[in-house]
């Protein structure tokens, strides 16, 4: 807890995101984009961090599967704080930080597209989708993290392992 102490954040609202992100592998990786590691940052996002082995940006997200949970926690953290997600934030805003930041505090607006259908978007997070795969709204996007979505429907886009399920003694015990 003392990582999401310094940037109140809660850890538990962390973990219930890292879950359907990752399935809380580090070394995870969506087989449609950039994206990598616990909260499947992308390449973009990850070079405005700091790599912990070697202080310096991270040059793409690809890196981020090189390090154990522990050691991406605190970027986790930072993450959620640098999007206004805090301790008191629920949880589905900890989901939309991650999904789709600009729309962090719009929870209540469920019917709102996020991500058409035909865009990029869109077509590599099927997960997301609708019941009848059309756009990616709010709803489907907190239905999908709070588990009641499609669920189970995996997209060839969507996390997979790239290395050994971690040890116990790579948990997230730092957060």
């Amino acid at each position: 807890t003392q990582n999401a102490e310094a940037y109140d954040v809660d850890p538990d609202k962390m973990l219930a995101i890292m879950g359907p992100e990752s399935g809380g592998n580090p070394a995870a990786k969506n087989a449609g984009s950039s994206a990598s590691g616990l909260i499947q940052m992308i390449d973009s996002v990850a070079r405005g961090y700091i790599n912990p082995r070697t202080n310096k940006n991270f040059e793409s997200a690809s890196e981020l599967r090189g390090l154990t949970r522990a050691e991406q926690a605190p970027i986790a953290a930072k993450y959620f704080a640098d999007r206004g997600v805090t301790t008191d934030s629920p949880t589905e805003d900890y989901a939309l930080a991650v999904a789709a930041p600009a729309f962090v505090g719009r929870s209540a607006e469920r019917d709102t597209v996020v991500y058409p259908k035909g865009s990029k978007e869109h077509a590599i997070n099927r997960p997301w989708w609708p019941e009848d795969g059309g756009d990616v709204t709010v709803g489907s996007l907190l239905d999908f993290y709070m588990g009641k979505g499609k669920g189970g429907k995996k997209s060839p886009a969507a996390p997979t392992a790239t290395a050994s399920t971690p040890t116990d003694d790579d948990q997230l015990e730092g957060i």
